[in-house]
């Protein structure tokens, strides 16, 4: 989650891609180009990477130019800059569900979210403790580097989040009246490590990383805040499936 600095074309592309989660075969698709050639474009100074290349990206992902330009008398620009300039036209909002400024800037900043892994056996921590950034255009960081957005509505706002490997998605979901407070809770339905199974886990954040003791108390006996999806479920399920 270091701001990193960024010294050319060729480093913001790679930084882009990797904010938006594109892999080089959607983008070799989408732009009708070998993944070996959008490979070569990633490499420092890239003697291959022309305007032309970053106008058609721009294009493909409604991407402003701004975000690719490399001044020669600019030594660097950070991530964070160019994060701002890459959302400014990726606003996620309608009627309803929508980037609420006044919620943002109330959670603005580091918080730590904790929660009961999802399988305690095989984990050495009794608690997951996440740090995670919210910005002030609206995204969301954790230490691992899964990114997400947050959206509201008139009483609740909900983060969703891609996991940066698995490609899952999370959704971490709380109050509009709690944020005010340094410590709240909030529900989240994800998938648990290892066996892909749909995991539902209460938890709490807080605005200064906690006592782990303190947050045991706050969530109480695991068996009434976590709850896994049953594994036979899917299988009760099939016969009544049909391809449409």
């Amino acid at each position: 989650m270091k701001d990193r600095k960024l010294y050319n074309s060729s480093d913001r592309l790679k930084y882009i891609t990797t904010l938006l989660n594109l892999n080089t075969n959607d983008i070799s698709q989408k732009l009708d180009v070998s993944a070996s050639f959008i490979s070569h474009l990633y490499r420092d100074s890239s003697a291959k990477l022309r305007d032309l290349h970053l106008y058609a990206f721009s294009s493909a992902y409604n991407i402003p130019m701004e975000a690719f330009e490399y001044k020669k008398d600019e030594e660097f620009v950070t991530q964070d800059e160019i994060r701002d300039i890459v959302h400014r036209n990726r606003d996620i909002e309608d009627d309803k569900f929508k980037k609420d400024i006044k919620i943002i800037d109330k959670l603005v900043g580091e918080w730590y979210m904790y929660s009961y892994p999802s399988n305690p056996k095989q984990i050495k921590e009794d608690l997951w403790e996440t740090k995670t950034l919210f910005y002030a255009d609206g995204t969301v960081e954790d230490e691992h580097h899964n990114m997400g957005y947050l959206l509201s509505n008139q009483n609740q706002t909900i983060i969703l989040k891609e996991s940066l490997f698995s490609k899952n998605i999370t959704s971490v979901t709380f109050d509009n009246s709690q944020i005010g407070h340094n410590v709240f809770l909030f529900s989240r339905v994800s998938k648990s490590n290892g066996v892909n199974r749909e995991l539902f886990n209460f938890g709490v954040a807080s605005k200064n990383r906690m006592n782990l003791e303190d947050v045991k108390y706050i969530l109480g006996d695991r068996a009434k805040v976590q709850m896994k999806i049953d594994v036979y479920l899917k299988e009760r399920m099939s016969p009544f499936q049909e391809i449409e």
